[in-house]
């Protein structure tokens, strides 16, 4: 049975493990996990049947970074995206503008996988 609580006790901080709600909202910390983190891993992407037809694209961001994957016919490929503004298209109606290319891979029923590492 617990004892009855009395102001004193209301108000004094508990003797328990948290997390501060700080996390929720600080921008170092959110930075910190873009750079340490998100950075770093693979992130799927999209599905591969978003990109059904040769030269299909679709674009994110990922750890803040724009990023391309589009469909070659024979593979797909991601790229850091320079300028298409978009998020779902076809290569053939504008200019590409991919820069450094990233690795991709479409893995565990079609997810297209990127990571910028």
């Amino acid at each position: 049975m617990m004892p009855p609580r009395n102001h004193k006790s209301w108000n004094k901080e508990p003797n328990i493990e948290y997390i501060n709600s700080k996390i929720y909202s600080d921008w170092d910390i959110y930075s910190q996990e873009l750079e340490s983190i998100f950075s770093k891993v693979w992130v799927p992407m999209c599905h591969i049947s978003e990109m059904y037809n040769k030269d299909d694209y679709r674009t994110t961001q990922i750890a803040g970074q724009n990023v391309i994957a589009w469909n070659t016919g024979d593979d797909i490929k991601a790229a850091y995206n320079l300028q298409i503004q978009s998020p779902a298209g076809n290569l053939n109606s504008i200019d590409k503008g991919c820069g450094k290319k990233l690795h991709c891979e479409v893995k565990h029923g079609g997810m297209v996988w990127v990571t910028l590492s």
